[in-house]
């Protein structure tokens, strides 16, 4: 719900003219493709060798400390 009412108001304000993002470096017409291809493969090389994400592994901890 957060999310839509975000969209929603910023899409509006944009309209209306009360916020100008278009010197916005994610609204710019060259994206740097190397950097994010090469952090891609740097987060996933990250997650595997973590052996999963950030909720996964609080999920696992918490599991651990429950099972005792």
């Amino acid at each position: 719900m957060a999310l839509a009412v975000f969209v929603a108001g910023s899409t509006a304000a944009i309209q209306y003219g009360l916020v100008d993002f278009s010197g916005h470096r994610f609204s710019s017409e060259s994206l740097p493709l190397a950097a994010i291809v090469i952090g891609g493969l740097m987060f996933r090389g990250g997650m595997v060798l973590a052996r999963g994400c950030a909720s996964r592994l609080t999920f696992l901890a918490s599991t651990a400390m429950c099972v005792r």
